[in-house]
């Protein structure tokens, strides 16, 4: 499926927690919490008081994670007053837990490795267990999978010497989740096989459920149907036995998913109402719409698609094709209303994508239209958030690179004095050690530092991917990028010549398909001219030469990429109609004047210009005609010399009145030696 399946990885995360709540302390107060906050403030300040406000905090972890930290804040500054350091390491990890609920996670990250320090030095194993695999839990959260990967070893080899299983298992469980967000599917079913021995072992079939439903992802993701479908089935009688009803609902709806990818629809919807039915009883709305998504997914493949394996029975639901159409557009319209509630945009771009080939299908080309722009926005806000989720990561890994690096500097620096006191007492030996112990730290340090080029390197990389060089280099420089203003820009705005009528004679995947082929070949072209690309607009692109750099030929260039698009647009053109398949007519407008150029936005980058030169680059497209490249007075002063040019004469745009308007044929041949 193409949306956001549901994991098992974040059921495994909140049982962890629930687990190393629990290790913290076995038990909790007796009597009412308000009590119990009444009680506290009367009592004097020792390890007692230090104790019930740790405790106090476990308790309102789940529920009310604030109210949880503030009470950990308390704890660790009385224990920190007393100096009593089990009690500090103990609020450190509360504060972890309560920033983890509250989904902030890199507090979080610096509490738990400041507890981490503290039971070091108490050398306290259990506990240094327990926060590190909280610190992998966190890394695994953020993306961080290599220190994720780090951490969960480290606790899983003291939990194993400690000989702890519950401990054992749930390492083997969140290392396989990390493997699997890799696409190591093989080592994802390794682990979780090794987890469920442990959970079967100590009689937790909770653990073992959850791990069977997580082999059966991995085997779906692999497209091993067969064993998905029989590892969801096996997941599903043991939350039955413990009669847990989300998790029956989530490996059902699983299967259903599976069936659909087998073409066996009928079978499919089974499953899938009976998942819907028992989440709509629980009060899921989220997972109610993944089913409803889902379910319309049944009707339209039934419509639409074709046996893709040959091993598995067709099972395509039986009714006419108005009828097929009318319940996919219900299940999904159901769906996309409730995501509006959820928040849940990944779903929502996937059920709008849908719903624009159902209506497609059905003639109802506007609604086809309306939803498909809806999927294509929200498809770039997803990329959008990824993109700056990626950077994110990146640059908390990078942080993370450079405090390990100091505290490596730190040490050395430490050791180092050390054998400086002890030369004068062992002489020539002494200063043989040092010399080899300089040399390692030295080859340390160049390798801290080659992994720290490497992580900048990769952030760098990926901001260059969302905005132009020199303004990436400003944003890195100074954190912000001012805005700019430019004498002299070439704006080159195009668009397509009835795409609304073209467009409806084609299915939702080949538009998609044809304006991404287009764009892509857009994008070489004025690249290949040095022009910057600015955005598109539904059917329109813009870009713009002369910017960020400036440039003595940009309107050269601009012209020069123009007859490049049209040329290609026209050449494809011909191909879709020898094949008999629609194609678009390509209008072209360039104007050149002062713009200025900057950065919108304070989250979301995007480098945008503004002036009256981009309406009159907007009004010189939508005066032109298809196939032409239409240029004003302004441009074609400055590239007449290299170009053949037509003289419209005084053309009406709107809101401008009469401008004297030139279309670009093609480039003079001239020698340069008589060009301007």
């Amino acid at each position: 499926m193409e949306f956001k399946r549901v994991k098992e990885r974040f059921i495994q995360f909140h049982k962890l927690c629930s687990l190393l709540l629990w290790l913290s302390f076995s038990t909790f107060l007796n009597g009412n919490p308000d009590s119990l906050a009444r009680k506290w403030t009367s009592l004097p300040d020792d390890t007692n008081k230090v104790n019930l406000l740790n405790k106090y905090s476990d308790e309102w972890t789940a529920t009310d994670p604030e109210y949880g930290l503030s009470f950990g804040n308390k704890a660790f500054e009385l224990a920190t007053r007393l100096r009593w350091k089990k009690g500090i390491a103990k609020s450190l990890n509360n504060i972890g837990n309560n920033q983890c609920s509250l989904s902030e996670y890199q507090k979080a990250l610096n509490a738990y490795k400041e507890a981490l320090k503290v039971n070091q030095e108490l050398k306290d194993k259990f506990q240094i267990a327990k926060t590190q695999s909280n610190i992998g839990l966190v890394y695994l959260d953020q993306s961080a999978y290599p220190k994720a990967l780090e951490y969960l070893f480290l606790a899983l080899k003291n939990f194993e010497e400690l000989k702890f299983d519950l401990g054992i298992g749930n390492q083997y469980g969140a290392i396989g989740t990390v493997y699997s967000e890799q696409k190591d599917f093989n080592k994802a079913i390794y682990y979780d096989s090794l987890a469920i021995v442990i959970f079967r072992k100590i009689n937790d079939l909770e653990g073992v459920a959850i791990q069977l439903g997580n082999i059966g992802n991995a085997y779906e993701a692999m497209g091993d149907y067969d064993k998905a479908i029989n590892f969801n089935l096996q997941a599903v009688k043991m939350y039955e036995s413990i009669q847990n009803q989300s998790g029956i609902a989530r490996n059902l709806m699983n299967i259903g998913i599976v069936y659909n990818d087998r073409n066996q629809c009928r079978t499919a919807l089974d499953y899938l109402q009976k998942a819907n039915k028992m989440y709509t009883e629980l009060g899921d709305d989220n997972m109610v719409a993944n089913c409803l998504a889902n379910q319309g997914q049944c009707y339209l493949l039934s419509l639409t698609k074709e046996n893709e394996n040959s091993n598995a029975k067709v099972e395509l639901i039986s009714g006419s094709r108005s009828e097929l159409l009318e319940k996919a557009v219900s299940f999904m319209l159901q769906g996309y209303e409730l995501t509006s509630r959820t928040g849940d945009i990944s779903l929502r771009q996937f059920l709008a994508k849908r719903l624009s080939e159902a209506y497609t299908l059905s003639g109802n080309y506007k609604s086809a239209h309306q939803f498909l722009l809806e999927s294509n926005q929200l498809k770039d806000s997803i990329f959008s958030m990824e993109s700056h989720l990626a950077i994110e990561n990146l640059t908390t890994e990078r942080e993370v690179l450079l405090k390990d690096k100091q505290i490596e500097i730190d040490r050395l620096a430490v050791e180092k004095k050390r054998n400086e006191r002890l030369f004068f007492i062992i002489g020539i030996v002494l200063l043989l050690i040092i010399s080899g112990f300089v040399y390692r730290s030295y080859i340390k340090q160049k390798k801290l530092n080659y992994a720290i080029e490497i992580e900048k390197s990769k952030s760098e990389n990926l901001l260059l991917n969302i905005l132009p060089a020199e303004i990436a280099e400003e944003l890195k420089e100074s954190g912000s990028a001012a805005a700019r203003h430019f004498d002299s820009v070439s704006v080159l705005f195009t668009d397509f010549k009835d795409f609304t009528q073209t467009s409806e004679s084609m299915s939702a995947a080949e538009l998609v398909g044809e304006i991404d082929y287009i764009y892509s070949e857009f994008d070489r072209i004025i690249e290949k001219y040095d022009v910057e690309k600015i955005k598109t607009i539904g059917d329109s692109y813009m870009a713009a030469g002369g910017l960020p750099k400036t440039s003595q030929t940009h309107a050269v260039d601009t012209v020069n990429a123009a007859l490049d698009l049209r040329d290609f647009i026209n050449e494809t053109g011909k191909k879709r109609e020898q094949e008999g398949k629609p194609f678009f007519h390509i209008r072209i407008g360039i104007h050149t004047g002062p713009v200025v150029a900057g950065i919108v936005g304070i989250k979301k980058f995007a480098y945008d210009i503004w002036g009256d030169t981009v309406n009159l680059a907007s009004r010189m497209e939508s005066s032109g005609e298809k196939g032409m490249v239409n240029i004003s007075a302004d441009t074609y002063e400055l590239v007449k010399d290299h170009f053949v040019c037509t003289y419209r004469g005084k053309v009406n745009a709107k809101h401008k009145g009469e401008i004297d308007m030139y279309f670009v044929q093609r480039k003079s041949q001239l020698p340069d030696s008589l060009k301007a």
